[in-house]
């Protein structure tokens, strides 16, 4: 019998899907087949330089807002926990605000898509108390009559004074809503996306934030000055353990350079130092060696490829 053969629709066809026979492990995102590799680097403006702290590689259709945790978990167990993690807004939701601050870290970036209805009266004008689970008054300085928690127990939920909404001037725009009962409804992740909507109007807010596109030029120097653009390796295990090592090339590098600058200011008293100057050769000796290195990353690709990559690690 004949049989007739199809090209399946783009939209047929799943992200997780193969899309390359030479890397089976490769996916399909907003940005192409492959990988995304996500790093976290210091950001303390008093530091000498910053270090890349972590780092977290993750198939191309994994959604960004879906390593922001899992990130943050193994800056944790590394004892490197900022208090203060800025992403973009691709890395933030209500879910990732609220669990972030549960795990004791503010979690700082804007949130995505377009901002509510100025019109309305958001959640974020509500008095809240107890870590967002009590209500307390409404922006018209009503308290609820009765509240507790949704069945499900991942909500909570309060009941006002069906006269008093009724007669309230703001009660066209109020998110407490019910015709037998003047009811709202809320859980601790919509009460953090609606602060955090309202935060990003401030002043205050974009100050602190801005300091996360200094990451980018980090992204670049992988990218282009490390061969992470176009490496040759393929599998999962194999482009983990390669970007882990030029993420640990660049924070060589930068002490390095960081030790040569401080190397080659004189003593007090404007007399030089000879055993700085031997230190001075060394880095020297050893940035060069990097620079040979890079050039022939193919000798990486064998070194990699002769590798028993299905080992476990333990630390001491």
């Amino acid at each position: 019998a004949d049989v007739t053969v199809e090209v399946k629709p783009p939209k047929a066809i799943a992200a997780d899907s193969l899309q390359s026979p030479s890397d089976p492990d490769a996916t399909y995102g907003h940005k192409g087949k492959g990988y995304e590799y996500q790093i976290a680097e210091t950001c303390a403006k008093d530091n000498p330089f910053q270090v890349i702290t972590q780092t977290r590689l993750n198939g191309a259709n994994e959604s960004d807002q879906t390593q922001t945790i899992p990130m943050l978990e193994k800056l944790v167990q590394a004892q490197l926990q900022p208090q203060k993690l800025q992403v973009d807004a691709g890395d933030v939701s209500g879910d990732n605000i609220v669990q972030a601050e549960d795990l004791g870290t503010r979690l700082v970036g804007p949130l995505p898509g377009k901002p509510p209805n100025p019109e309305n009266i958001s959640l974020a004008e509500f008095q809240f108390a107890e870590n967002g689970t009590l209500l307390m008054p409404c922006p018209h300085q009503q308290c609820p009559v009765q509240q507790g928690d949704t069945d499900n127990r991942d909500g909570y939920w309060a009941v006002f004074d069906q006269e008093a909404c009724t007669a309230c001037p703001l009660v066209a725009n109020c998110p407490v809503k019910g015709k037998r009962e003047r009811r709202i409804v809320w859980s601790r992740e919509k009460l953090a996306t609606a602060q955090r909507q309202q935060e990003v109007q401030t002043r205050a807010f974009k100050e602190e934030h801005k300091i996360r596109s200094g990451i980018e030029a980090t992204n670049s120097a992988i990218k282009h000055k490390h061969g992470a653009a176009r490496l040759n390796v393929s599998g999962y295990k194999r482009i983990d353990l390669a970007m882990t090592f030029k993420s640990l090339a660049l924070n060589i590098k930068r002490m390095l350079l960081y030790v040569l600058d401080q190397l080659q200011q004189p003593n007090s008293d404007g007399t030089s130092k000879p055993v700085a100057a031997a230190v001075c050769v060394l880095a020297s000796l050893l940035l060069v060696f990097a620079a040979f290195a890079r050039l022939h990353r193919r000798l990486t690709y064998f070194a990699l490829k002769g590798m028993d990559l299905g080992c476990t690690l333990s630390r001491a």
